[in-house]
């Protein structure tokens, strides 16, 4: 449902912008709303929206720039005001959508962090009834002394994960880049779903000729190729760029990065495209540049191997059998 959402989103405001249509500009912001309500990752996309309309307008239409910007604000607070008052009127506190932001943010910046999730001493995850969000309020009153809500207890962490951010500047700036590394890098890294456990019980899977590393390099092709054919071709770039730089403060995982798939498909079309007409046209400088940068990137996006976090994810693998197969009413071969 996030990744039809996303791509509904997406496609209405990119056809909303180029017809400069506010009705259809305000839709686009309830889709957006709808989508940070399924994951409040997206809340930061947001912001991302609507630097792509400003950043795109052209000629006269600069004059109603902010009418633009506004019609996508409106819907973005459309779609969010259910979650939010549902919110204030169960939890007593103003929380616009969830309050694991905080928890998030510290998982991503702390002396433990990896790039990747890591599970924090004192919260257990898997626990019935309490897991994430529970365990981290619990281990914040612990920590501070205080009785605190969901709400405080997310300001809590997040600014202990500020406060880290603050004392080791260094290691913040050398981890985020992992993180961008880790956003490009073939591995899929499991979090709750595990795509290697996936694809060693799917054929379809182990078929497939597609890679992340591969489509990433080639869409990095089709993003400089096409950057100026349209209003709609910039957007979906700001769009790509600004999702990646949201994931940068918290963690990475393949289940956050895969909705750019669909995105980074049509610019590796662009990029597939750019190099025929090259190769047609006996453009050999252009192509030599381009086909160069693919390969270039292709081979680092593949053959980079984050330290540290294979280990966990294959315990997260055999775990994934487990489960499976405890389902299955299987215990001997689940134990």
């Amino acid at each position: 449902l996030l990744l039809f959402l996303f791509l509904s989103f997406t496609w209405l405001l990119c056809v909303a912008a180029d017809r400069e249509s506010l009705l259809w500009l305000v839709g686009s912001g309830i889709l957006l709303g709808l989508l940070a309500s399924g994951r409040g990752i997206f809340l930061l996309l947001i912001a991302w929206a609507v630097i792509a309309v400003l950043a795109t307008v052209r000629g006269a239409a600069r004059s109603r720039a902010l009418w633009q910007v506004g019609a996508v604000a409106l819907g973005a607070l459309i779609g969010l005001l259910p979650v939010t008052l549902h919110n204030v009127i169960r939890g007593g506190e103003l929380v616009v959508l969830t309050t694991n932001g905080g928890i998030n943010y510290y998982v991503g910046n702390h002396d433990g962090a990896t790039g990747a999730y890591t599970t924090i001493e004192g919260i257990d995850f898997f626990q019935p009834g309490s897991g994430q969000d529970g365990g981290s309020r619990a281990l914040a009153e612990q920590r501070s002394g205080q009785t605190m809500s969901p709400g405080k207890a997310s300001s809590y962490w997040l600014r202990q994960g500020l406060e880290w951010n603050l004392s080791h500047p260094g290691r913040t700036v050398a981890l985020w880049a992992k993180k961008l590394l880790l956003m490009v890098s073939n591995y899929e890294i499991p979090q709750i779903e595990n795509y290697d456990w996936a694809k060693d019980e799917s054929a379809f899977l182990r078929a497939s000729l597609v890679r992340w590393g591969w489509l990433f390099a080639l869409g990095i092709v089709g993003m400089v190729t096409g950057l100026r054919r349209s209003r709609s071709a910039a957007i979906l770039l700001l769009l790509t760029s600004g999702y990646v730089v949201s994931l940068l403060p918290f963690f990475v995982t393949g289940r956050f990065r895969v909705v750019l798939a669909p995105l980074l498909a049509v610019f590796a079309a662009q990029g597939l495209v750019f190099l025929w007409r090259s190769l047609r046209a006996r453009q050999t400088r252009p192509l030599a540049i381009a086909a160069t940068s693919f390969v270039a990137l292709a081979v680092v996006f593949n053959l980079y191997s984050p330290p540290g976090i294979e280990a966990s994810s294959d315990m997260l693998r055999d775990y994934s059998r487990g489960v499976t197969a405890m389902q299955a009413g299987n215990l001997e071969e689940a134990l």
